[in-house]
């Protein structure tokens, strides 16, 4: 599914200005910035279940322009060219396995083949025609509901980013640590309170 986000004005124009450095955070969140020769290629952002990778393209480029191919092991882009021909952007393979989507019709065919991901293009810096563009797409993790996995990247060959740093990782680690901890608590003070006394006989 595409979908396109229209870009932000400028302040006195009817509508607020963009925080396009928030924007950038946002979609590095627990995830990087890939680049190549000192520009962006791509950012990529995840949480528990869902992993996002933003793929760069030229300014102006519009939905209908844009081809997105995604399946359970790679991810690929391509891009309508002024000379009308579809050139590939963007080509790699998932580093994990990503799940297919979930179904919205129960009757559906089972045969009929999985989809995977949804997609849409839209501003992450700047206005107008000359606003820098990403192609965000959104794909569901492939792991057990009780397992969180968290990716230490998003494509084969990128730089591995360290789990420890990822913001929420960490705040979801120190909750788990304080609700072990007073479940613990909570135990022991259970066992002392119906621990039966035992009788022995001191040496004298």
């Amino acid at each position: 599914m595409a979908n396109e986000k229209g870009a932000a004005t400028r302040a006195g124009d009817g509508a607020e200005t963009r925080d396009w450095q928030a924007c950038v955070r946002d979609m590095s969140r627990n995830g990087a910035i890939e680049r190549e020769h000192g520009t962006e290629k791509y950012f990529w952002r995840q949480d528990a279940r869902e992993v996002v990778a933003s793929v760069v393209v030229a300014p102006g480029t519009r939905a209908r322009d844009v081809e997105v191919g995604v399946d359970a092991r790679r991810l690929r882009v391509r891009v309508r060219d002024a000379s009308g021909e579809m050139r590939d952007v963007f080509d790699a393979e998932w580093a994990y396995e990503i799940a297919p989507e979930a179904r919205d019709d129960e009757d559906e065919d089972a045969a009929a083949a999985p989809t995977y991901g949804d997609w849409e293009i839209t501003d992450f810096e700047g206005y107008g025609g000359r606003a820098r563009r990403v192609v965000r797409v959104t794909a569901r993790k492939k792991s057990s509901d009780v397992i969180k996995h968290w990716w230490r990247l998003c494509f084969k060959g990128a730089t591995e980013v360290d789990p420890g740093t990822f913001e929420d990782r960490n705040a979801t680690a120190a909750a788990s640590a304080r609700r072990a901890w007073e479940e613990a608590q909570d135990a022991f003070r259970e066992r002392v309170k119906n621990r039966e006394l035992i009788e022995v006989e001191a040496n004298e």
